[in-house]
């Protein structure tokens, strides 16, 4: 059975996932993996993918394994006891951290991984990567992206930079609202703020009622935004894309 893993460099540190033991070879279930390091820029983005890939492939959720659990590393050096560390036939690398990082091989030999880069590493070697083993069919595409999805949904812990700078925005964009724009009275006995751009709404909020509309995405987090917020985006966005979205819409406050 090939076995491999999800690996993550943000921020100086290393994230490894869980190990999925089948068929983890690029030309099969690797590709999977490949593709979604491609949609990830973070350690709570990298979770929801290992969730994710899990659910399609292994189900080893479904009997207890904590599959979003990461083990964190100062470095990959592979010429240290790599079977005891890693053990894997696969490992697929992705360098999200603004900086190169050095990985060394199991004979001692550096390589550099640059910025926003995915490497495939073999048995603590590296393996050029064949596009034309990682090309997605429709199918697979399909499967992935959830065929029968009609929009995308996140949810996201507190650990990740970019919820909490999606809370800080949401939070100015709350103080600004509050202080200059009429209140409008929704059902419910609510209150809703817009300035034609968006809108947010406070109070009396029904479970499926956003509390914030901007462009494609909606923001649900009840009547305390502090409990955690689910985001949905109709456009299957990133984490990074929608944290660049939010962005625009903070800069629109001074418009």
């Amino acid at each position: 059975m090939t076995r491999g893993n999800f690996v993550l460099i943000e921020d100086g540190k290393v994230y490894v996932s869980i190990q999925f033991n089948g068929n983890m070879q690029p030309g099969y279930n690797g590709k999977f993996v490949y593709y979604l390091l491609q949609k990830l820029d973070s350690k709570g983005e990298l979770k929801k993918a290992v969730k994710r890939f899990d659910d399609l492939k292994f189900g080893y959720s479904y009997y207890g394994t904590n599959v979003t659990i990461l083990e964190e590393m100062e470095d990959l050096d592979f010429s240290k006891d790599y079977c005891s560390r890693f053990n894997s036939d696969y490992l697929y690398i992705k360098n999200a951290d603004k900086n190169p990082f050095y990985i060394t091989d199991m004979d001692g030999t550096s390589y550099v991984i640059n910025p926003d880069e995915i490497q495939i590493w073999k048995c603590g070697k590296y393996r050029e990567s064949d596009l034309e083993e990682l090309e997605m069919s429709e199918g697979d595409l399909r499967e992935i992206n959830g065929e029968n999805e009609a929009d995308a949904e996140y949810i996201y812990d507190d650990e990740s930079d970019e919820v909490k700078i999606i809370k800080v925005v949401l939070k100015d964009i709350e103080n600004h609202m509050k202080s200059r724009m009429t209140e409008t009275p929704f059902e419910g006995d609510g209150i809703m703020y817009s300035n034609g751009t968006f809108s947010v709404k406070y109070h009396s909020v029904g479970p499926e009622d956003p509390n914030f509309t901007y462009r494609n995405i909606e923001i649900f987090w009840g009547n305390d935004m502090d409990d955690g917020f689910t985001i949905k985006s109709t456009e299957k966005l990133s984490l990074h894309e929608i944290v660049k979205m939010m962005d625009d819409c903070k800069k629109s406050l001074s418009r």
